[in-house]
C-alpha cells in the first residue's frame, strides 16, 4: 500500500469516527416555555439523564428560558435554551456544568499592591484591607504597604483604630496610594473631668460615663436608679421601694470611709447632697471620678468618689421643640352594691 491510499484510508476512518461520535451523541425531545431555569433543567435531567452542575452566586436559576425541539442533539438545544440569558455550558461525560462567562471574565484575579499613609504622609503599620464581601484580606507591613490577590472590580476596605474607613475599587493592577482621614469621633469625644474637659484620648485616671441616649432609652423615676448597670465599680442598692422614696445608695468601688459611705455629688460645678432632685430629661452626661486622683481636686469629699453632672446648654442653629405628654384615667374594675344607713337601720 502506497502512502497515497494511506492518507485516503486515514481520512476515510477519521470520517466515520466523527459521525459516530455525532451518532452517539444525546438527543431531545423538549416542549416548554416561560419556565425557571430550575424546572427546565430537571426536565432534561428526566429525559436524558445527564446531570447538571453549577455555582449559585453566578447562575440564577429563578430566570424563564424556553425550548421547543424535537429529536435535536443536546448541545445544540442547550445553546438556544441558554444563550438568550447569558449563560454558556460544557458537557463532560454526562454531566452538564453551567458558568456565566460575564462573571468569569470580571472575576480574574490580579495582583494589588500599595500602600497606607496617615494625614501626615508617614506609613500607617498594621492597617487591615479587606476584600468585600469576603473573609480574604492583609495588613500592611512595617513600611505601610501591602499585597493583595484581588478581583478585577472588586472593592477593598481599609481600615485602621482612630481613622475612618475608606473603600477602594480595583480597577486595574496599578500600585494604590490611600491616605486615611482621621476619625474625629472617635479620637475627641469628651470626657468631664473635676477641672473642665479633656479627650478620652488623653485620659489616665479611672473615669467611667453616662450620655443622655443612654438615660433617655430608659423608663426611670430618677437618676439614681438610671445609672444602675451601666458603670462598671458603680452599684446602686434599691431603697424601700415605698413611693416618695428615693432611688437608693450609690456606692463608688465599696465603702472608703467610716463617717460616710456617699459619694460627692455635683450638678454643673454646685454642691448638692443628691442627684435625684435633678430631671433625668435635663442632664446632658453624667461623670464618675472612680480613682484616688479625684482628691487631688476635691480632698477627703472625694474619698467615696465623685460623680458630675451636666446639664443640657443652649446650641446654635435652628430652635427644636419637642413635646412628651402622657395621660391616662382610673375606673374601678368593680364596685360593691352596699346597704343604705337606713336599711342597715
Amino acid at each position: 500500500m502506497n502512502q497515497r491510499n494511506c492518507l485516503v484510508l486515514f481520512l476515510l476512518l477519521f470520517c466515520v469516527a466523527s459521525l459516530s461520535a455525532q451518532s452517539q451523541e444525546k438527543r431531545i425531545t423538549a416542549s416548554f416555555i416561560g419556565i425557571s431555569l430550575s424546572e427546565a433543567m430537571c426536565l432534561i435531567e428526566k429525559s436524558t439523564g445527564y446531570t447538571f452542575f453549577y455555582d449559585a452566586t453566578q447562575v440564577r436559576v429563578e430566570q424563564k428560558v424556553s425550548l421547543v425541539c424535537k429529536n435535536e442533539r443536546l448541545s445544540a438545544a442547550l445553546v438556544r435554551m441558554l444563550n438568550p440569558i447569558q449563560l454558556s455550558f460544557e458537557i463532560t461525560n454526562t454531566q452538564i456544568a453551567v458558568f456565566n462567562k460575564q462573571k468569569a471574565v470580571c472575576h480574574t484575579d490580579i495582583k494589588v499592591r500599595g500602600k497606607v499613609l496617615d494625614e501626615r504622609g508617614e506609613e500607617i503599620v498594621g492597617a487591615n484591607i479587606i476584600m468585600e464581601g469576603t473573609n480574604k484580606g492583609t495588613i500592611t507591613d512595617l513600611e505601610g504597604c501591602f499585597e493583595l490577590e484581588s478581583s478585577f472590580g472588586a472593592t477593598l476596605v481599609v481600615s485602621f483604630i482612630g481613622y475612618k474607613h475608606q473603600k477602594i475599587r480595583v480597577k486595574s493592577g496599578e500600585p494604590l496610594w490611600i491616605k486615611m482621614e482621621v476619625d474625629a469621633i472617635a479620637l475627641e469625644e469628651v470626657i468631664v473631668v473635676g477641672y473642665g474637659t479633656q479627650k478620652k484620648l488623653n485620659m489616665t485616671g479611672s473615669v467611667v460615663q453616662v450620655c443622655r441616649q443612654q438615660l433617655e432609652s430608659r423608663p426611670i423615676q430618677n437618676l439614681s436608679t438610671g445609672i444602675q448597670g451601666l458603670m462598671p465599680g458603680v452599684t446602686v442598692v434599691a431603697g424601700s421601694g415605698l413611693p416618695g422614696q428615693d432611688g437608693g445608695t450609690i456606692r463608688v468601688r465599696g465603702v472608703g470611709t467610716l463617717n460616710s459611705s456617699n459619694p460627692y455629688i455635683l450638678v454643673d460645678g454646685v454642691e448638692t447632697g443628691t442627684m435625684n432632685s435633678v430631671d433625668p430629661n435635663d442632664i446632658e452626661s453624667i461623670s464618675v471620678l472612680k480613682d484616688a486622683a479625684s482628691a487631688a481636686i476635691y480632698g477627703s469629699k472625694a474619698s467615696n468618689g465623685v460623680i458630675l453632672i451636666t446639664t443640657k446648654r443652649g446650641k446654635s442653629g435652628t430652635p427644636r421643640i419637642s413635646y412628651n405628654g402622657y395621660a391616662s384615667i382610673q375606673k374601678p374594675t368593680m364596685l360593691q352594691d352596699l346597704m343604705s344607713s337606713y336599711d342597715y337601720a
